[in-house]
């Protein structure tokens, strides 16, 4: 009936969904500082976007004259001592939060600062995670990165060249996929070939030369890529002679997996027909040839295991998820495994409460998200409790 009650709602009051990722900016101590300074003036405001180890106030203390800078990047949400008031060594004199928050209206993305105020006018198809300093986000059919702002970066405009790739000032998203930044740099595709940009002195330049066929993010300062057969090997003197002493080189299939530095030199050889991300010093790799094993490796792309597993997912906590033929299991680093619960059995009734999670997915908080036979999921501790 028209204006008969459909049904009720509760007021759950204020939400503090922003303040458990807020952060204390301190008052630090300089030198003779006699445990307080002057907040002389503040050269960032509140709902202005900050990275970290900018400039974002003018302290005294004593005589002298210092810069305060920000402890982390986000958005200076609260100015706790104005200007001319004095603050005590270690006192919160600001609060900073997480940044600018992508959010959704109707098919369209947009920036809004921890208040909910809009912060820029242009609208987008998709966005990504705000690291760095930047996000990439969709215009049309094209991929681009915007600042902490909100605004789309422009190309580098200093003439140089990377590999082959020439900088040009563009007010437009120009790459065909991109992602979020990881270790300093982003992967982007550019037509059937990914490479690698970072953002400096405002804008976007191509450090590592569109030439993979995929790539994977830098993670613990490595980075999985796979080479093709027609793509162009490292230069002379790009390999790193302390990891292997064969020189590297081209596939002997199609295509094949390796890991490059941040200045996209090789890091090793060509050598897997898989490769994940470094996760607590080890990355997860498997073998170019049929049925090979997958293995642990470390930083020197070393073999880290001793068996033979038909699957290796790190899970973080130190901890991997394995299989050998049957369901998951859990161990540790020196390949202690970890039984689940005892007694427990896989869907054909077999297993020993080791390795028969039907699957299992990375820790967070100390807790893994796993499922059991029979389709029941819960968490897991770092023990496999």
């Amino acid at each position: 009936i028209p204006g008969s009650a459909l049904g009720s709602v509760r007021n759950l009051g204020h939400v503090g969904m922003f303040e458990k990722k807020q952060f204390d900016v301190l008052c630090p101590g300089y030198g003779p500082n006699p445990g307080s300074a002057t907040m002389v003036r503040w050269l960032k405001l509140e709902g202005d976007a900050v990275l970290k180890g900018e400039k974002i106030a003018e302290v005294r203390p004593k005589e002298a004259m210092a810069m305060l800078q920000a402890p982390g990047s986000g958005t200076l949400v609260k100015i706790e001592v104005k200007d001319g008031e004095e603050a005590k060594v270690g006192q919160a004199v600001a609060k900073m939060g997480i940044g600018r928050v992508p959010v959704k209206l109707g098919g369209e993305w947009f920036y809004a600062d921890e208040r909910g105020t809009r912060v820029t006018q242009d609208r987008y198809l998709e966005v990504g995670s705000m690291l760095g300093g930047m996000a990439p986000v969709r215009l049309g059919e094209k991929w681009g990165f915007v600042d902490g702002e909100g605004r789309l970066i422009p190309k580098a405009t200093d003439g140089k060249k990377a590999k082959g790739f020439s900088f040009g000032l563009v007010e437009k998203a120009e790459f065909d996929l991109a992602r979020k930044v990881r270790g300093g740099l982003a992967a982007v595709r550019v037509m059937d070939r990914w490479g690698y940009v970072a953002y400096q002195d405002g804008g976007i330049r191509m450090a590592i030369s569109p030439r993979f066929l995929q790539a994977r993010d830098f993670s613990e300062g490595l980075a999985a890529v796979e080479e093709s057969e027609d793509a162009p090997l490292a230069e002379e003197g790009d390999v790193d002679k302390e990891v292997a002493e064969e020189e590297v080189k081209k596939p002997a299939g199609p295509a094949a997996w390796g890991y490059i530095l941040p200045s996209g030199k090789l890091w090793g050889r060509l050598d897997f027909a898989e490769a994940g991300d470094f996760l607590d010093g080890r990355a997860a790799v498997r073998a170019l040839g049929e049925g090979m094993p997958w293995v642990l490796i470390d930083s020197k792309i070393k073999a880290r295991t001793t068996k033979n597993y038909g699957g290796l997912i790190l899970l973080g906590e130190k901890r991997v998820a394995w299989r050998e033929s049957g369901g998951w299991g859990l161990m540790d680093l020196q390949e202690r495994v970890l039984e689940i619960r005892p007694g427990i059995k896989n869907q054909a009734g077999e297993g020993v409460g080791q390795d028969v999670l039907e699957a299992v997915g990375p820790f967070g908080d100390d807790r893994a998200p796993a499922k059991e036979p029979g389709g029941k999921w819960g968490y897991l501790d770092p023990e496999g409790k």
